[in-house]
C-alpha cells in the first residue's frame, strides 16, 4: 500500500478519536461505555398484514397447540383471513410475541397501546369456514361420474352423491378440517344415454358479409347473412366465441333478426372534395349522395334509377357498384348521384338524370318527374340504428326504401312496415334475453363466457383477472323454421368487438341442435354450489345446526357483470332478503361469496328487526408493558391512555343525525377530540364517539379521567348536551346499543362559556368489573344550543393503593 495513504488513514483515525473525546467531554454525564435506551411510549393500530404475521409467528403457533381441542390452532390459522381476535384467540395472549417481533430494540418500561379488531366468541361455523378453497368440476370430473355411456357435463339428483369421490381425487392430501366450495353444473333432469353422438350437434359455418373493425365499441351491422342453403329446414344459429391464452376478445351482439326475404336498409355515401363518395355514420342534410344497400350476395346495389330511364315509374333493378374501404369512386358513383334538397317536410330526391323521385297511389314502386309536384315528393332520411344503416321514408305514404329480392333479382321498392314485418321469422333486440342457449364446449376454469346485458345485448369475454383464458362457447338461437319456398332467407345482427380478432368470432348453423338436450351437450358452466368438509377420512357436505350455509348464486355475478362482489355490505343484505323472505329474528346465515382479494370468503349475517346485518367486529384496545426480562405483557393497570392530540386512539364516530353536516367529531393536534353542531347556524345533530372495547374481566377498580373544554353553551346545562356513557352490548350500531349515563354530578365540568380545560378525574367504573365495555362521548345539539366540546388526555386505568387511600 502507498505510504502516503497509510499516513493519511492514521491521521484520520487520530482526528476521529480526538473528536470522540471532545464529544464526551462536552456532554456531562455521558461516560465511556454508556449505551442509549429505546423506551417506547406509543399507540399502534393493527393493519391487515399484522394479523397474518401474528398467525404465522412460531411462538403463537406453539401457544395455540397447547389447546388440545384444536380450537385455538384453527382460529389462529384463520386470523390472517378474519383479521379479528376472539375470546379463544385473545390479543392479551397472542400479541406479546408479535410485539417482540415488531419492536426488537425496545427497552424495559416501554409501553404500547394497541388497537385491534375484536369479535368476542366466533361462531363455530365461522371458524370452520375461515380458510375456504374453491373447486369447479372439470370435464374429466363429469366423465368420471357418468362413465362412457353418458356424455353429460352436469350433475343430477342421482349423481350428487359422487361429489365426495370427485374431491377425493382432486385433493389426495386433504387434512382434517379442510373446507371446499364445490361449483358444478346441475340439472333436475337425468341425462340420456348414448355417448357423444347424442351430445354433439353438427355445425356448418357461414360467413358474415362485413365485420366490425374492432377499434371501438361502435356496433356494425354484419349485413344479410344468407340461409338459402337451409330452406325447408329448422335451424339454430350459433355465434361461436373462441379465445386463447394470448388473445381473448370481448364480443357484443344485439338486434338479431331472421327473415324469409331481404328487405335491407341503405348506407349513405357523401360527396368528398376529391369527387369520391365516402360512407357516413350520420346524415348531413342537403347535398350530393349515393345510397346503396348490401345484398345477401355481398354486393352493393345503388338506389335512384330505373333500368329504362325513358319510363316514368317502376321498381329499380340496378347493377352492383364497387365499395372499397367505405369509398365509391367518382366514376362508379356518377350514374347514381342523388341530389338531396331541403323542404319544409323533409327532402326531395333528384337522381343523376335530373328526375325527382316520388310515390303515388298505393303502389310500392317509384315515380319520376321533371319538377316537384304537390304530393308524394317529400322524404325523410334518418338513422335506422347506430350501425350506419339509414331509412329513406316517403312522408305521405309512410313507406321506406328497401332493397328487395324478387324473382331472382335484387330490386328497390318502398314498403310499409307491415309488409316487411310479414316476412320476419324471428326478431330479438337481445338486450333482455333468455331465449338463447349458451352452449359451452370448453370454458376452462371460468364460470361463464357469455352474459346478457341490458345495454349491450349478449356479451362474451374470456379475459378474467387480467388473464386470457382458452375457451370455446356458442350462443345459440331458438329453433327457426325456414319454409321451402322462402325467397331469400337470411339473418342480420349488430356486433361490436375489442381486444381480439374477428377470426375467433364466427357464425354457424345446425339442423340437429336440441335445446331440450342442451345440458347433455353443454360443457361445464357452474350453476350450483355446495360446501364440503373433510373429517380426516372422507368428504361430506358441510351443515351447521346454528346457521344456514348459503353460497351466492352465479346469477348474482352475472347481474353484476363481474366475477366477484366488490360491495358485500350493499349486495348481500338484498340477496339474503330475496333468498329468505320468511326469516325470523336471530336467524344466522354463513354467506359465501367471491371477493376482490381471494377466491371466496364467508361472512356471518344475522336477521334483525331492521333486516339482515353482518355480525361485525368492534375495535378493542389493550396496553402492553415491557419488563426488565424483555417480556411483553398486557397491563391490567392501564386500559386506555392517550393525549388524543392528533391521536384518535381507536375512537370511532357513529352519527345518528347530522342535519346537513358532513361530520360532528374531528381529531385535532391542539385540542384532542372536538365536536360541534354549528355551521352557518345551530344544527340538530347527535353523534356518539365510541372508544375501543375495554376488557375489565380481570379489573378490580378501574377509573377514568380526561380533560375537557366547552364553549358556546348559550347558558344551557352542559349535562343536557354533552354526556359520557357506557355500553356493555355495543356491536357496531350506536343506536341499537344500551347506554348507561356516567354520573358526573360530583365533578366540576367545563363552564360551557370559554376555552378553559378542566380536569375530570377519578370517575369510578368498578361496577363494570368482569365485563367488556365501550365508553362513548355523546354529543347533542339543537337550534338553541350547539356547543363546541373538546376533550384530551384520557386515561382508563386501575386505581392505585395510594389513590384509594
Amino acid at each position: 500500500m502507498n505510504k502516503n495513504i497509510i499516513k493519511s488513514l492514521a491521521a484520520l483515525m487520530l482526528v476521529a478519536a480526538t473528536a470522540c473525546e471532545d464529544y464526551n467531554d462536552n456532554f456531562e454525564g455521558l461516560d465511556e461505555g454508556t449505551t442509549t435506551t429505546d423506551v417506547k411510549t406509543l399507540t399502534y393500530t393493527l393493519v391487515a398484514s399484522d394479523y397474518s404475521a401474528i398467525a404465522e409467528n412460531e411462538t403463537n403457533i406453539a401457544l395455540a397447540a397447547a389447546d388440545t381441542s384444536g380450537a385455538a390452532s384453527a382460529e389462529l390459522a384463520a386470523l390472517g383471513t378474519t383479521k379479528m381476535f376472539t375470546d379463544v384467540i385473545t390479543a392479551d395472549v397472542y400479541l406479546p410475541a408479535y410485539l417482540k417481533q415488531l419492536f426488537p430494540t425496545a427497552d424495559a418500561s416501554s409501553k404500547v397501546t394497541v388497537s385491534y379488531n375484536y369479535k368476542g366468541s366466533t361462531a363455530t361455523y365461522m371458524a370452520d369456514l375461515a380458510s375456504l378453497k374453491s373447486y369447479t368440476l372439470t370435464q374429466d370430473d363429469y366423465e368420471s361420474v357418468w362413465g362412457e355411456n353418458i356424455n353429460a357435463k352436469f350433475l343430477s339428483p342421482s349423481s350428487l352423491s359422487q361429489i365426495p369421490s370427485v374431491l377425493g381425487t382432486a385433493y389426495p392430501e386433504a387434512v382434517d378440517g379442510d373446507v371446499v366450495v364445490v361449483n358444478y353444473a346441475y340439472s333436475d333432469v337425468e341425462p340420456s344415454t348414448g355417448g357423444s353422438s347424442a351430445a354433439d350437434p353438427t355445425w356448418t359455418e357461414i360467413a358474415f358479409l362485413q365485420r366490425t373493425p374492432g377499434t371501438s365499441w361502435s356496433f356494425v351491422n354484419v349485413g344479410p347473412v344468407t340461409l338459402a342453403d337451409f330452406a325447408g329446414q329448422t335451424v339454430n344459429i350459433g355465434f361461436k366465441y373462441t379465445s386463447t391464452t394470448s388473445s381473448a376478445a370481448t364480443w357484443e351482439l344485439k338486434n338479431f333478426k331472421v327473415m324469409d326475404n331481404v328487405y335491407q336498409d341503405v348506407y349513405v355515401f357523401a360527396l368528398q372534395t376529391d369527387g369520391t363518395y365516402a360512407q357516413q355514420t350520420s346524415f348531413g342534410g342537403a347535398g350530393s349522395y349515393v345510397f346503396v344497400a348490401l345484398g345477401a350476395d355481398g354486393l352493393y346495389y345503388p338506389f335512384g334509377r330505373l333500368t329504362d330511364d325513358s319510363k316514368s315509374y317502376g321498381y329499380m333493378y340496378p347493377e352492383a357498384v364497387t365499395v372499397t374501404d367505405g369509398v365509391i369512386t367518382a366514376d362508379d358513383a356518377a350514374n347514381f348521384v342523388i341530389t338531396v334538397e331541403a323542404t319544409e317536410a323533409g327532402y326531395t330526391l333528384k337522381n343523376a338524370i335530373d328526375k325527382y323521385i316520388y310515390m303515388s297511389g298505393t303502389y310500392n314502386s317509384f315515380n319520376f318527374g321533371d319538377a316537384v309536384g304537390e304530393s308524394g315528393y317529400d322524404w325523410t332520411i334518418t338513422a335506422a340504428s347506430n350501425t350506419g344503416l339509414f331509412n329513406i321514408t316517403n312522408v305521405e305514404k309512410s313507406k321506406t326504401v328497401k332493397l328487395n329480392y324478387h324473382n331472382g333479382s335484387y330490386s328497390y321498392g318502398s314498403y310499409s312496415a307491415s309488409t316487411v314485418e310479414g316476412h320476419v321469422l324471428y326478431e330479438n333486440t337481445l338486450l333482455d334475453d333468455s331465449s338463447f342457449d349458451v352452449y359451452d364446449v370448453d370454458i376452462s376454469s371460468l364460470s361463464y363466457v357469455w352474459t346478457n346485458t341490458p345495454n349491450y345485448g349478449w356479451k362474451a369475454s374470456a379475459y378474467v383477472s387480467s388473464t386470457n383464458h382458452a375457451t370455446e362457447s356458442y350462443l345459440v338461437s331458438p329453433a327457426i323454421e325456414i319454409a321451402e319456398d322462402a325467397s331469400l332467407p337470411h339473418f342480420t345482427v349488430d356486433e361490436a368487438m375489442r381486444y381480439g380478432s374477428t377470426d375467433d368470432l364466427t357464425v354457424w348453423v345446425s339442423t340437429d341442435y336440441s335445446s331440450s338436450n342442451a345440458a347433455n351437450k353443454a360443457a361445464i358452466k357452474a350453476t350450483a354450489a355446495a360446501v364440503y368438509i373433510y373429517d380426516g377420512s372422507a368428504w361430506s357436505e358441510y351443515t351447521s345446526s346454528d346457521c344456514k350455509v348459503k353460497v351466492v348464486d352465479n346469477s348474482v355475478y352475472e347481474s353484476l357483470g363481474t366475477d366477484y362482489i366488490e360491495s358485500p355490505a350493499t349486495v348481500l343484505p338484498l340477496y339474503l332478503a330475496a333468498q329468505y323472505p320468511y326469516a325470523s329474528v336471530d336467524d344466522h346465515v354463513a354467506v359465501i361469496y367471491n371477493d376482490s382479494e381471494s377466491s371466496c370468503v364467508a361472512n356471518d349475517y344475522v336477521y334483525t328487526a331492521t333486516g339482515w346485518e353482518e355480525v361485525s367486529s368492534v375495535l378493542a384496545s389493550s396496553v402492553f408493558n415491557l419488563d426488565a426480562a424483555g417480556i411483553w405483557s398486557a397491563s391490567i393497570s392501564s386500559y386506555l391512555e392517550s393525549t388524543l392530540l392528533g391521536d384518535e386512539a381507536g375512537f370511532v364516530a357513529y352519527d345518528i343525525a347530522l342535519d346537513g353536516l358532513s361530520y360532528v367529531w374531528s381529531n385535532t393536534t391542539s385540542y384532542g377530540w372536538k365536536a360541534s353542531g354549528y355551521s352557518s347556524g345551530n344544527k340538530n345533530t347527535e353523534s356518539y364517539l365510541v372508544s375501543p372495547v375495554l376488557n375489565f374481566t380481570k379489573a378490580t377498580a378501574p377509573v377514568m379521567s380526561f380533560d375537557e373544554a366547552i364553549n358556546y353553551g348559550n347558558g344551557a346545562d352542559v349535562n343536557e348536551f354533552v354526556t359520557v356513557e357506557v355500553s356493555t352490548n355495543f356491536n357496531g350500531d350506536a343506536s341499537a346499543a344500551t347506554w348507561e349515563l356516567i354520573d358526573l354530578s360530583s365533578t366540576t365540568r367545563a363552564s360551557g362559556s370559554d376555552w378553559t380545560f378542566v380536569s375530570i378525574s377519578d370517575i369510578d367504573l368498578s361496577k363494570y368489573v368482569g365485563q367488556k365495555i365501550v365508553i362513548a362521548f355523546h354529543y347533542i345539539s339543537n337550534s338553541t344550543a350547539a356547543t363546541t366540546w373538546e376533550f384530551k388526555n384520557i386515561s382508563v386505568k386501575e386505581k392505585t393503593e395510594e389513590e384509594a387511600e
